[in-house]
């Protein structure tokens, strides 16, 4: 999962496993996801000052989403 905020090339965040890298590779935050969860999308917040990260479990129909504050404007 990848995304951005608006043309901003230096807002890029991904998940990888658990974690949620930006940019530059650096960990912002890391979930201990429980067998068989996984991140499955990435969205920023309409003022871009959180991200929504989205945690499904592999049947498909458990699914929350955690807020991750980036910084206050």
């Amino acid at each position: 999962n990848l995304t951005f905020y608006g043309d901003d090339v230096n807002t890029i965040v991904y998940s990888l496993w658990g974690d949620i890298l930006n940019y530059n590779g650096e960990a912002l935050a890391s979930y201990d996801l429980q067998e068989p969860e996984f991140i499955s999308d990435l969205s920023y917040s309409e003022d871009g000052t959180a991200l929504n990260v989205t945690i499904r479990g592999a049947d498909g129909e458990t699914e929350r989403t955690e807020s991750l504050v980036l910084s206050q404007k």
